[in-house]
């Protein structure tokens, strides 16, 4: 009797620690994909400006400083546009160019051109993850619900030699980015299953800009031709 009343036991437990433990697998990648081509994403900020303070006496109250709310993005063959809302409510527009790689944006009343490498930053976009990998996996930690790859690495800022902390979290399932936080800002991202099909146009004054960078970085003409 006791033979039998403890197989079903055994049969029980073994059922149930199967699944614990493949849950505490750990990844056998630790890839991060983004739509490959023409995509479209977007990116949330999630960080929160303080509350202005009361003012005393007959002091003025404190501005809340504007602050970057969300960041729509479009990328379609060598363009890329990023429409930037503001806390606010206005928006500015930033043009990437895949060639020559350099980014155009908004710059009070003018248009400003960088090196799209100087903006890393502000790409959110594959290359904001190239640090991420089994050296940097921490585990399995959740993000908007859902569980997810996690990854941290610390890292010292090359002009002060400060350090901060970098993590991720990866879809477990897609392999597509659900959040990363630069210890100054985190960011959220959904990705759109299809990319918009209507082209890209910039506006005048990008365009007139753009067709100057252009002209820029093309490569010298032989003589005779």
């Amino acid at each position: 009797m006791n033979k039998l009343f403890h197989l079903p036991c055994a049969l029980v437990a073994a059922i149930w620690l199967v699944p614990q433990c493949a849950a505490e697998t750990p990844p056998t990648t630790h890839e991060v994909h983004f739509p490959k081509g023409d995509a479209a994403w977007s990116v949330a900020f999630e960080n929160q400006a303080a509350p202005a303070s009361k003012p005393t006496g007959g002091a003025a109250p404190e501005t809340i400083p504007t602050r970057t709310v969300k960041v729509d993005i479009v990328r379609q063959g060598n363009l890329r546009r990023d429409v930037v809302t503001l806390s606010d409510g206005s928006t500015r527009g930033i043009w990437w160019i895949r060639n020559p790689p350099v980014a155009l944006f908004d710059n009070g009343p003018r248009i400003s051109t960088a090196m799209a490498s100087s903006m890393a930053q502000q790409r959110y976009d594959e290359s904001s993850f190239d640090w991420v990998g089994a050296n940097a996996f921490a585990g399995m930690k959740p993000c908007k619900g859902k569980p997810c790859q996690y990854y941290e690495m610390e890292v010292v800022d090359e002009m002060d030699g400060t350090k901060h902390t970098r993590r991720a979290w990866i879809d477990p399932e897609t392999h597509q980015p659900v959040a990363l936080d630069d210890s100054f800002i985190k960011v959220t991202f959904a990705f759109q299953d299809a990319a918009p099909t209507e082209p890209l146009r910039m506006p005048d004054n990008f365009l007139d800009k753009y067709k100057r960078v252009q002209a820029f970085y093309a490569p010298p003409r032989r003589a005779g031709n």
